[in-house]
């Protein structure tokens, strides 16, 4: 009578709904998914382990740390093992929600690792001149606009971003080197 709840973390990680498209409903973003699965399991006496099949690149660092914070409470309460099965992909986010589990496993020819932080930013400033258009920001703090794509970021900008990527990395690092 014992279960084995198989868990999948598929595609990208986000604690955003996933949109239905034009004419589909949304549906749970990964982390609600997860979460209500970690709790309907954990009602349920009969679930004597968990299998993660992960198959995923990764996503935002709140969502990989959110689920992976949610499993490791998970096997506090219920002291059950939970095994991470490393399919195609287990990068970036997906690697970071494994290390939760007892163990990994990946397929010989899964794409593991990626333990790292990325921030994309893109300045279209030169396209918008050569079409004759025009940025102008108001702002309430010298830092609001950080991010924006039509200028590029001032020397101080780009410091207190990598100081920012640093740390998330040293977290991610931090949680690798735990499990």
């Amino acid at each position: 009578s014992n279960k084995i709840l198989l868990l999948d973390i598929s595609g990208t990680i986000s604690e955003q709904e996933k949109s239905g498209g034009l004419l589909g409903r949304s549906s749970a973003s990964m982390v609600s998914l997860v979460r209500e699965s970690l709790q309907k399991a954990e009602k349920d006496r009969d679930v004597a382990g968990i299998i993660l099949r992960i198959n995923s690149p990764g996503g935002t660092v709140t969502a990989s740390d959110i689920i992976h914070h949610d499993i490791r409470e998970f096997k506090k309460r219920r002291n059950i093992p939970v095994l991470a099965c490393i399919m195609s992909i287990g990068a970036s986010g997906g690697y970071y929600v494994a290390a939760a589990a007892d163990e990994i496993v990946a397929h010989p020819t899964a794409i593991t690792g990626s333990i790292g932080v990325i921030l994309v930013k893109f300045n279209v400033a030169g396209l918008m001149g050569k079409i004759g258009v025009e940025e102008q920001t108001v702002k309430s703090g010298d830092k609001k606009d950080i991010m924006s794509l039509f200028r590029r970021a001032t020397p101080e900008e780009e410091k207190l971003a990598q100081e920012i990527i640093d740390q998330l990395h040293n977290r991610f690092l931090d949680v690798v080197m735990r499990s």
